[in-house]
């Protein structure tokens, strides 16, 4: 029996000099390349050609990605995207955050480019509950962090 994943992603994109955003909907599939054993990849877009520090404006406030980051787990490297979240226009009250996005073990670093000559890496989802944990507690060492959240 086979299953379809699929994940949901804000990505920015320029567009006539505009920067547009849409949401994109990537597929997760069994790997059939020899050794994967039917592991699940997705590819992961770094934003290297957009202005990073550029803020993400939502209705209730902000948010910008500071530093894409390889974190050592074992023998295995870890993506990490590490930026800040502010809520400052709510109707029920103001907040912030500096966030953590862990898409998964690098399995490729950058393999190719999108249209926009934007790099894309093949990341392996991290699903064990334990290193979820050790990774965590690894990245809260290293950044003030205060949301973690895998793919």
């Amino acid at each position: 029996m086979f299953f379809e994943f699929f994940c949901f992603l804000e990505m920015s994109e320029v567009v006539e000099g505009y920067l547009q955003k849409k949401i994109v909907k990537l597929k997760v599939k069994p790997c059939d390349r020899p050794g994967c054993r039917g592991q699940r990849h997705m590819e992961y877009i770094h934003q290297e050609g957009v202005d990073v520090k550029e803020e993400i404006v939502s209705i209730s406030g902000h948010y910008t990605i500071e530093k894409e980051k390889k974190l050592k787990y074992g023998d295995r490297t870890v993506l990490c995207v590490i930026g800040s979240a502010s809520i400052d226009s709510s109707c029920c009250g103001v907040g912030g955050c500096r966030y953590a996005l862990v898409p998964g073990y690098v399995q490729e670093w950058k393999k190719t480019e999108n249209k926009m000559g934007l790099p894309i890496s093949v990341v392996e989802p991290i699903l064990d509950e334990n290193a979820k944990k050790e990774i965590t507690d690894l990245l809260k060492k290293e950044e003030v962090i205060t949301q973690i959240e895998f793919w």
